[in-house]
């Protein structure tokens, strides 16, 4: 009796380009393209993992506090010498008191108004929401915050008002 040989072929799906590459160049390609999504947007983008250590870092955010490279490997004490970040009252905060820091803890971070930038200045009137990131189990990743730069949406907003404010007291002095 003669058996024929069989030649076995993998499944159409996984003859394409993906098949052939190693798992490695799959993950390098989605990084790529991930870090060219984060260095494009207009909005600050920062993370830290479960310790507190920063991981990533795009470019909005670097901008905004006069980085010229990343904070990537820092933890937050490294770089209170590099930043001021103020509460809504004019309180600067101390590095454990970041909005980033708060999300690590899980605590709400919400349109959270701050006055931030590198020492002495130019500040920036920055909006930050955060939020914790946790596995499907509940153990805690890491956190991310988004920082979206609102400083000349203020500066009009004080000008809308001392222009409302003239108006109003010429119409005063003219009746």
């Amino acid at each position: 009796m003669r058996v024929a040989a069989v030649r076995l072929r993998p499944p159409r799906s996984l003859r394409g380009r993906a098949a052939r590459l190693p798992i490695a160049d799959e993950v390098a390609g989605r990084q790529t393209f991930i870090d060219a999504l984060l260095e494009t947007i207009e909005v600050g983008i920062v993370s830290c993992d479960a310790n507190g250590v920063f991981v990533v870092s795009n470019r909005a955010e670097r901008e905004m506090f006069g980085f010229s490279a990343g904070i990537q490997g820092l933890v937050p004490d490294a770089i209170t010498s590099r930043i001021d970040v103020f509460d809504h009252d004019g309180n600067k905060l101390g590095a454990n008191d970041y909005p980033l820091m708060r999300a690590l803890r899980g605590e709400d971070v919400t349109k959270l108004a701050v006055l931030a930038g590198p020492v002495g200045g130019p500040y920036r009137n920055i909006v930050v929401r955060g939020r914790q990131i946790t596995n499907a189990d509940g153990d805690v990743l890491g956190a991310v915050a988004a920082l979206t730069d609102v400083t000349l949406e203020m500066i009009a907003s004080r000008a809308l008002v001392e222009e409302h404010r003239q108006l109003v007291e010429a119409q005063r002095v003219g009746q």
